[in-house]
């Protein structure tokens, strides 16, 4: 378990050098994987174009009433626009209903229409929603390129989209805060289960004492056990009646603890003992 700890540590120290950005799926699946190489320009762009106003509408949602406030009153204004233009269209359920959709020649032919009556974009929008708008704009203007002038300009705008997405203005949130964050806590955690298990091999070492103890005596070892623990108990009495008790560095009473706390110490003078006998060979 120590290894695994250490080992998520060192992952996430990797990962930092690494320059990682947490981006959306949906921003990822804007540009769909084609299967069929007769497949028509004009249908690839009706489909990045039913992506884009999806991921927009997907991005506008995560804006609450205080934040739309904060950008600025427009911003209301624009969220109505794009509400009613779904409202008002035939292609809502190509835009928001089943995404994976195929679309069929009248689909791309009612895209195509739709987009016409597409809200402007304005200045007062977050530069995230500009930055979706602008490829909307862009892939606009391609239905009335050359098929080779489209292939060229797909490629580009889709490199360009990538970029984009790993921008400050498009990122979700800072995986490097997150990061940073994740590897506080981890050490946090493993600071606490070293503490712990630095606290029951004391424990168990003082157990172990009182049970030799009562050993050489002439005890059984299950008598030496029962005395054993009678002794741990009122060396560390609990008192009912102490609220400034420190429940976390404090023995449990129960046989079970004990038993732990034992098996604790003994494994670790077994793992000692082992690593001195290696280091006496070499």
């Amino acid at each position: 378990m120590k290894s695994r700890r250490k080992s998520i540590e060192q992952e996430v120290r990797s990962a930092q050098h690494q320059i990682p950005v947490t981006l959306s799926r949906t921003g990822l699946n804007i540009f769909p994987r084609v299967m069929n190489a007769e497949i028509s320009p004009g249908k690839l762009i009706a489909v990045i174009c039913r992506n884009l106003i999806f991921y927009q509408v997907q991005r506008l949602c995560h804006y609450d009433a205080d934040e739309q406030n904060a950008v600025s009153p427009a911003f209301s204004a624009y969220s109505e626009s794009i509400r009613q233009f779904l409202l008002n269209t035939d292609c809502i359920d190509l835009y928001l209903c089943n995404k994976m959709q195929k679309l069929c020649d009248n689909d791309v032919k009612r895209i195509q229409q739709s987009l016409e009556h597409f809200p402007k974009p304005i200045k007062e929008l977050p530069e995230e929603l500009q930055m979706i708008q602008k490829f909307i704009q862009q892939f606009k203007k391609l239905w009335n390129s050359t098929p080779e002038k489209i292939g060229f300009q797909l490629y580009k705008l889709q490199a360009d989209w990538i970029n984009s997405l790993c921008g400050k203005n498009m990122i979700l949130l800072s995986a490097g805060d997150s990061l940073q964050l994740a590897k506080t806590e981890i050490r946090r955690r493993n600071s606490r289960h070293e503490n712990t298990l630095q606290r029951q091999i004391k424990w168990g070492e003082e157990f172990h004492t009182y049970y030799t103890g009562h050993l050489a005596n002439g005890h059984c070892e299950q008598t030496a056990k029962r005395l054993a623990r009678e002794d741990f108990i009122n060396a560390h009495p609990l008192k009912h009646d102490n609220e400034d008790l420190d429940y976390t560095n404090f023995p449990g009473h129960h046989r079970s603890s004990l038993l732990l706390y034992h098996r604790t110490y003994l494994k670790t003078l077994k793992s000692n003992s082992t690593n001195d006998n290696k280091e006496k060979n070499k």
